[in-house]
């Protein structure tokens, strides 16, 4: 493995334990990419959050993926609800980005101004991404559990 991808481990792994301390709800993923951990979301029809790190141009990000047959369904059923999603995040106003690449539909929330190599600012952003993420669950699961069902 290189230094690069232990380093990326290593951020998810401080990343879980952050999770771990603050009480969070989540089931943690066992398996930590590179550059990215999936945290499932409604794993029978593909939805699942995905938190990005890439440190060129320096910026982190907690992305709402969904992919297979029912996700452009998903996806508009949501995309109706855009504006009381919104208000009910809050700051800032999510990004839609729809059709990404062969069906994945995604929609989230970019941090400029992070600078993943950084470790000295590790928990800032593991606080950030924590926050995020857990504000996504509670404001998409039951949506996507009734328009799911």
């Amino acid at each position: 493995m290189t230094p690069r991808k232990r380093q990326n481990v290593r951020y998810w792994n401080k990343f879980c334990d952050h999770l771990k301390s603050r009480g969070s709800q989540l089931r943690l993923p066992k398996y930590r990419k590179d550059h990215y951990i999936k945290f499932g979301i409604g794993k029978r029809c593909g939805v699942m959050v995905r938190q990005v790190i890439k440190p060129r141009p320096g910026q982190i990000s907690v992305v709402f993926y969904m992919r297979g047959p029912k996700a452009i369904t998903l996806f508009d059923a949501l995309k109706e609800q855009q504006t009381q999603l919104n208000n009910e995040f809050g700051e800032p106003p999510l990004q839609w980005w729809g059709e990404v690449h062969r069906g994945e539909q995604r929609l989230g929330l970019i941090k400029e101004d992070a600078d993943p190599l950084d470790e000295a600012d590790w928990s800032n952003q593991h606080e950030w991404l924590a926050n995020k993420l857990e504000k996504l669950n509670e404001v998409f699961r039951p949506r996507i559990e009734e328009i799911m069902s």
